[in-house]
């Protein structure tokens, strides 16, 4: 049987999920409103880091994927410097 170590996103969303679900008076009055709810967080979170941050995982992998693609033949240099050349030199301003 093989061990699985738990992450450290894990207890992160964890704390998170629990925070939208209980309740901001926990002895009365019922029902109250969660510790945390969907338009505060849609208001205060910077989706712009979010969205940056995930471009770049998704660009580190593609480029990981291309590599070993690469090393397996030599017939993918040119479709990686073109996909480069498109993404980065011709990218709408």
């Amino acid at each position: 049987m093989q061990t699985r170590k738990t992450k450290d996103t894990t207890p992160a969303i964890l704390v998170v999920i629990l925070l939208f679900c209980i309740p901001r008076h926990p002895l009365g009055p019922f029902p109250s409103e969660a510790l945390l709810n969907w338009s505060s967080v849609q208001s205060r979170l910077a989706w712009g880091v979010i969205l940056l941050r995930g471009g770049g995982f998704s660009m580190a992998n593609v480029a990981t994927v291309i590599t070993a693609a690469q090393s397996k033949t030599t017939t993918t240099t040119p479709v990686l410097n073109q996909t480069l050349y498109l993404f980065f030199c011709r990218a709408p301003a």
